[in-house]
Order: structure tokens, then C-alpha cells, then sequence
């Protein structure tokens, strides 16, 4: 399972990304190889599945063109084509269900 949680680098600050960070770490997720992605592996039924966490960012500004990450908050962040529109033309939905931690959403 792969989650990807776009980060906007031009607008989010430095205790945001942090409360982020650490709502991963307080609930098990460990950090990678690579420094944008956060994982850990949870129980569905009788099946172990390994939860992928991705943080994309947007492509222009932030640093030059001939790097693969944006810095965020002192994170980096994938640099992904496209993801500025997720920011410029974006919806509010609703979500429903159960978190791992049978939390209800």
C-alpha cells in the first residue's frame, strides 16, 4: 500500500512539516533509504502488508532545476511533475473508514 502526501513547499511551515514527522514516528513509521518516504508494516486480518508513505512536492521554484528534491522544512522532498496542480485546483472530500490503530475517520 503506497500513500503519497504532497507537501506544498512554498507554503508549509516549519511546525507543520515537524507535527507531520512526528505523528509518523509516534506511530511506528520509520524512515528509509531515501529521505521522503516513511513505512511500516501493519496487520489487515491474517496479512501483513508493509504501508508506504511518500512525500511528493511540487517541481518549480524552491531549488534549482538540476536537483530531485525540494527542501521542506529540512526534509526533502521528491520533486514530482505535476504536483503544484494538486495545490492551484484542489477539492475537499470526505473520507470514512479505520485507521490501523482501529481509529474511526
Amino acid at each position: 500500500m503506497d500513500v503519497d502526501l504532497a507537501l506544498n513547499h512554498k507554503k508549509i511551515r516549519d511546525e507543520a512539516y515537524k507535527m507531520i514527522q512526528d505523528l509518523l514516528k509516534s506511530r511506528r513509521y520509520q524512515q528509509g533509504e531515501q529521505p521522503f518516504v516513511f513505512f511500516r508494516n501493519v496487520r489487515v486480518g491474517a496479512h501483513e502488508v508493509k504501508v508506504q508513505v511518500d512525500f511528493p512536492a511540487g517541481e518549480y521554484e524552491g531549488t534549482s532545476e538540476g536537483h530531485r528534491h525540494q527542501k521542506v522544512q529540512g526534509v526533502q522532498a521528491r520533486k514530482v511533475r505535476g504536483c503544484d496542480l494538486a495545490f492551484e485546483m484542489s477539492k475537499e472530500i470526505r473520507i470514512e473508514g479505520t485507521l490501523p490503530n482501529c481509529a474511526q475517520l
